[in-house]
Order: C-alpha cells, then sequence, then structure tokens
C-alpha cells in the first residue's frame, strides 16, 4: 500500500506526518528548535537544525507506523515563508537561515521600491508592495554587509526548496513561493 509523507518546517518546530492514501494520519511527530537573535532584528537558525528535525520526524512517524521508507509513495513540503539558506556550489550551507521575521532588510527594500515601478510591478506579481521581510532585499543585506557570502553563494534556497535540495539533490522552487520571496518577475 502507498502512504504519503508530509513535512512542515515551522517558524519553532518541524512536523512530519503520515498518511494512507484515505487521508488517515498514521502517525505524526513534532521537533521543536530554538531561534536565534544575534542582533536586533535579527533571526537566524542554522540550516542544517531544519534538516535534522525533518529527519529526526521521518525515522519517528515510519517507527510509530511500522511503514518502510519504501513504501511512501508521495512527499509534500510545507514550510514558513521567506526564510532561505545561501549555499554554495558543493551544496553547503554558507551561514545561517535568515528566518521571514528577521527585519534586518528594511533599507534594501526602500531601495528596491525607489527602483521599481510600484504599479507595474504589481501588474506582473500581483504583489502590492517590496518590503524586508521578502528575501530579495535580505539578499541585497548581505551583498553589503557580507560581501564574501554572498559571493560565493551560488543558491539562495527557500526553506522548502532547502528541503527538495537535500532530499533529492536537485534544486527546485515553486512559482507562487518565490513570487512572495521577491524573486518572480524580476529582471
Amino acid at each position: 500500500m502507498p502512504y504519503l509523507l508530509s513535512i512542515d518546517g515551522g517558524t519553532t518546530s518541524t512536523k512530519v506526518a503520515l498518511f494512507d492514501t484515505d487521508g488517515r494520519m498514521l502517525a505524526l511527530a513534532l521537533n521543536e528548535y530554538q531561534l536565534l537573535t544575534p542582533a536586533v532584528n535579527q533571526v537566524e537558525l542554522p540550516g542544517p537544525t531544519y534538516w535534522q528535525a525533518a529527519v529526526k520526524g521521518i525515522r519517528e512517524v515510519l517507527a510509530k507506523s511500522g511503514v518502510k521508507g519504501r513504501d511512501v509513495a508521495a512527499v509534500g513540503i510545507t514550510t514558513q515563508g521567506e526564510t532561505f539558506i545561501p549555499m554554495d556550489a558543493q551544496g553547503r550551507e554558507l551561514r545561517n537561515a535568515i528566518v521571514w521575521l528577521d527585519g534586518r532588510a528594511v533599507e534594501e527594500a526602500e531601495e528596491l521600491k525607489r527602483a521599481c515601478d510600484l504599479d507595474a510591478y504589481f501588474r506582473r506579481t500581483g504583489l502590492p508592495d517590496i518590503n524586508g521581510v521578502w528575501a530579495a532585499a535580505k539578499i541585497m543585506w548581505l551583498r553589503t554587509h557580507e560581501p564574501d557570502v554572498y559571493r560565493r553563494a551560488v543558491k539562495f534556497p527557500l526553506l522548502e526548496d532547502y528541503f527538495i535540495f537535500k532530499l533529492t539533490g536537485e534544486y527546485a522552487t515553486e512559482a507562487s513561493v518565490s513570487m512572495s520571496a521577491g524573486f518572480f518577475g524580476h529582471h
């Protein structure tokens, strides 16, 4: 029988659940973590902390349910929006993830606003404004404040994309997720 696995990378915990194809939850695991606040308006967490919580949760739900990993037919991933992790060419994390509620990139968001035609931006993306929560503004912050990290980074996956990479070795994203991060529709 095929089973469905869900991974939810939340702000303070990662939840993993296993379902049968009738939608019945067979097992649930929740693994918490503590966010880091290295400075005012800065919120981070090491990327491996998210991944370790997901792996632990997967092992827990398989053990609780007695289901074999080979019987999992599909994996669904959902996460907190806008959290991202700079990655190098070898797929290594270059620094802690910058969490969605981090407020360090207000000035960079204002710079993006000045550079954009906000009406055209809205027509292209459906987003009415540009703000410092977006990963795009925080990547600009990295360019200025952590230039070595910025220069060495070849990818800036959002947390769900990071999970996909860790599971498959491939980088992938989904259009609506990229749009909400301020990536979609830019040239």
